[in-house]
C-alpha cells in the first residue's frame, strides 16, 4: 500500500484493515486521518469493508455532519452511529455491497475551503485504495444536508448519487445537477430547519426535468436522521446508481414507458396518452398524478402499472411529469414518499421536427 502523500499535502493516518469476521460497523471500525488544503486541516475517519480486496473497485460514501458536531477532535463526527449514518454499515447492506465510507469533520462550515477539503479526501482515498470512481455518493444531515447540496452543484460530474437530509439550498442552481439521482428526507415538523428547505429544492430539480425521490415524514423533528438511514430502499437505491448512467431501475422508482422510454418525444396532436410503471417497494403505490409544468394536471389510472390519457400539450416544447406517491417507510412517523419520471414532449404544427429540445439536455 502507497504511503499517503500528493499535491494537496495529505497525511492519511493508516490503521490495521478490518478483517473479513467483523461484525457491523462502530466507531472503532474507523481509521483517523487528517488533510490539508492550503490553510485549511481537516481530521476525518473513514471505514475500510471487511475483507478489503484491491482487486475489486469499490463504492465510497462521503458523510458531511450537522452543525452539532464540529470541532476538531476526530470524534464527534461519529456520535451516535454518526447520527445515523453508519446504519448504512451494517452486516446486512455490508453482504450485499462492500463499501467504503469517509466522516470529514469540519469546524465551521460546510463551504468554501472547508467543504473543497472534504471532497479532496475522496480523491485522496482513491489514490491509496480501490475506489470506483463511477460510484461515489454523498449524504449529509442538517448542516451536511446544506453541504451536500453545495458539493454536488460544485462539482456536479463527480458523484454518483446524493441524499441530502434536513437541509436546504439555493433552487437556482437545480439545473446544474437536474441528472443527478437524488433521494430526499425531511421531516414536516423539522423545527431548526423548516421542511420547505427540501421541498423548495425538490420542486426545482423536478421542475429542470430532474427525476427525484423524496420522502417527508409527518413526524420526527429535526433529527430523523437516524429513522431515515434504515429506510429499507435507501441503501441498495444507493450503491444501485453509477455516474453518468440512467436511473438504476430499483425501488423507489418510476418509469414512463409509453409512448415512449426516451426523455423526449415529438407529436402533432393536441393530446397524449401516458403509461408506465411504478415500485415503491413494500410500501405500495397510493397514487399517480400527471402534470405539464405551467399547465394542466390529473390523476392517472392504476397504480403500480398505471396510465394517464388525454394529457393536453401545445407548443412548442412542454416539461410532461407524472409523479408516484406511498407510505414514507417507517409507519411510526407516517408521511410519504414520492418519485417522478419526465417527458419532454415538443408539440410539432409541420411535419419538420425543428430541434425544440438542443436546449433541454
Amino acid at each position: 500500500m502507497r504511503h499517503p502523500g500528493g499535491r494537496f499535502g495529505w497525511l492519511v493516518a493508516m490503521g490495521v484493515l478490518l478483517s473479513a469476521a467483523s461484525t457491523a460497523a462502530t466507531r472503532d471500525d474507523f481509521l483517523h486521518g487528517s488533510g490539508s488544503l492550503g490553510p485549511v486541516t481537516l481530521p476525518f475517519r473513514y471505514f475500510v469493508p471487511p475483507g478489503y480486496d484491491p482487486s475489486h473497485a469499490y463504492p465510497l460514501i462521503l458523510f458531511l455532519h450537522g452543525a452539532g458536531e464540529r470541532g476538531t477532535d476526530n470524534e464527534a463526527q461519529l456520535d451516535n452511529q454518526a447520527n445515523g449514518a453508519m446504519r448504512l454499515l451494517d452486516d446486512a447492506n455490508l453482504a450485499e455491497q462492500p463499501v467504503f465510507m469517509v466522516a470529514p469533520q469540519c469546524w465551521g462550515w460546510w463551504s468554501g475551503d472547508q467543504l473543497e477539503a472534504a471532497v479532496r479526501i475522496v480523491d485522496q482515498l482513491a489514490a491509496q485504495f480501490s475506489i470506483d470512481p463511477q460510484r461515489i455518493y454523498i449524504t449529509g444531515l442538517s448542516m451536511g444536508g446544506m453541504g451536500t447540496w453545495s458539493a454536488v452543484t460544485a462539482h456536479p460530474g463527480k458523484f454518483a448519487a446524493a441524499v441530502p437530509m434536513s437541509g436546504n439550498g439555493d433552487p437556482a442552481d437545480a439545473a446544474t445537477v437536474r441528472a443527478l439521482p437524488f433521494w430526499f428526507f425531511h421531516a414536516a415538523n423539522d423545527g431548526s430547519v423548516p421542511v420547505w428547505g427540501s421541498r423548495n429544492l425538490v420542486s426545482a430539480l423536478r421542475d429542470a426535468g430532474g427525476d427525484i425521490i423524496y420522502t417527508e415524514y409527518a413526524s420526527g423533528g429535526h433529527a430523523i436522521w437516524p429513522v431515515a438511514y434504515t429506510h429499507p430502499q435507501l441503501f441498495p437505491w444507493l450503491v444501485s446508481q453509477s455516474r453518468g448512467a440512467p436511473h438504476a431501475s430499483i425501488a423507489p422508482m418510476l418509469r414512463i414507458t409509453d409512448p415512449t422510454a426516451a426523455p423526449t418525444w415529438n407529436t402533432e396532436a393536441d393530446t397524449l396518452d401516458l403509461a408506465g410503471n411504478a415500485d415503491l417497494g413494500a410500501s405500495g403505490v397510493s397514487s399517480v398524478t400527471w402534470s405539464v409544468l405551467g399547465g394542466a394536471s390529473g390523476s392517472a389510472g392504476g397504480g403500480s402499472a398505471w396510465t394517464a390519457t388525454s394529457v393536453p400539450v401545445s407548443a412548442p416544447t412542454n416539461l410532461v411529469r407524472v409523479i408516484a406517491s406511498g407510505a414514507s417507510g417507517h409507519p411510526a412517523y407516517a408521511g410519504a414518499t414520492t418519485v417522478n419520471d419526465h417527458l419532454w414532449v415538443g408539440h410539432v404544427t409541420d411535419r419538420i421536427f425543428s430541434s425544440a429540445f438542443e436546449t433541454i439536455g
